[in-house]
């Protein structure tokens, strides 16, 4: 199969997730939810040419990311899968971040640690976890914990790529930029204040951000095999 099969069936399931978000068909989630991971599992093996430890770290976080998927599915019901969803998804990020310093070390940007960007950063955990943490209660640690992971995700795609020349770097940059915003969106309307369209916005970025990700890895994976 070509890798524009696995995307067409990517991009219908989008979009059937969104009008099950949009229309509140829950049943229609517990499939369509799932599956747009699995079909960025399948474009990913068909478009990326070389199978070494980078392509198994992509894999894994993927695979990890559906895990967390299912886990939320099923959040309303016990409180143990909203926790079971955050280590699934810190340990998809953990192995993004395996694999942006993988990168970093073969791709050599000859670039110094971002200072400017590691501070703005710090700043803006920190305002959002005080947000957040009234309402966190005995989630106060594993919600820190998982922000610094979902943090040094994003600084490791930084600090992988020259973006003024690496095209693939900046979508990666972007789709953990987006990661970083639907993580945000989620925490601020679960433990904060419930927003207009929710579940849309946190769906849609995150599918952006996972699209991106694996569109970028794919496309340098590709040019290092060539």
């Amino acid at each position: 199969m070509k890798p524009s099969f696995w995307l067409i069936l990517f991009m219908v399931d989008v979009a059937v997730e969104l009008l099950a978000i949009s229309f509140q068909l829950e049943r229609v989630r517990f499939i369509s939810k799932p599956l747009l991971i699995l079909f960025l599992i399948g474009y990913a093996v068909v478009a990326t040419k070389q199978r070494n430890n980078l392509f198994t770290l992509l894999i894994a976080a993927l695979c990890f990311s559906v895990l967390g998927d299912i886990f939320l599915l099923f959040e309303q019901s016990h409180p143990i899968y909203f926790m079971m969803g955050l280590v699934s998804f810190m340990l998809a990020h953990i192995f993004y971040i395996l694999l942006f310093n993988q990168i970093r070390v073969k791709n050599q940007p000859e670039k110094k640690w971002a200072l400017l960007s590691i501070i703005l950063l710090g700043v803006y955990v920190v305002f959002l976890f005080l947000l957040l943490e009234p309402s966190l209660g005995s989630l106060k640690i594993p919600v820190l914990v998982y922000a610094l992971v979902l943090s040094a995700m994003f600084l490791s795609a930084i600090q992988a790529f020259d973006i003024s020349k690496q095209s693939f770097g900046k979508i990666c940059v972007l789709g953990s930029l987006f990661f970083v915003i639907s993580d945000s969106l989620l925490a601020i309307d679960k433990f904060r204040a419930h927003f207009p369209m929710a579940s849309f916005t946190v769906m849609a970025t995150y599918i952006t951000a996972q699209f991106l990700l694996v569109l970028g890895i794919s496309k340098y994976l590709n040019l290092k095999s060539g």
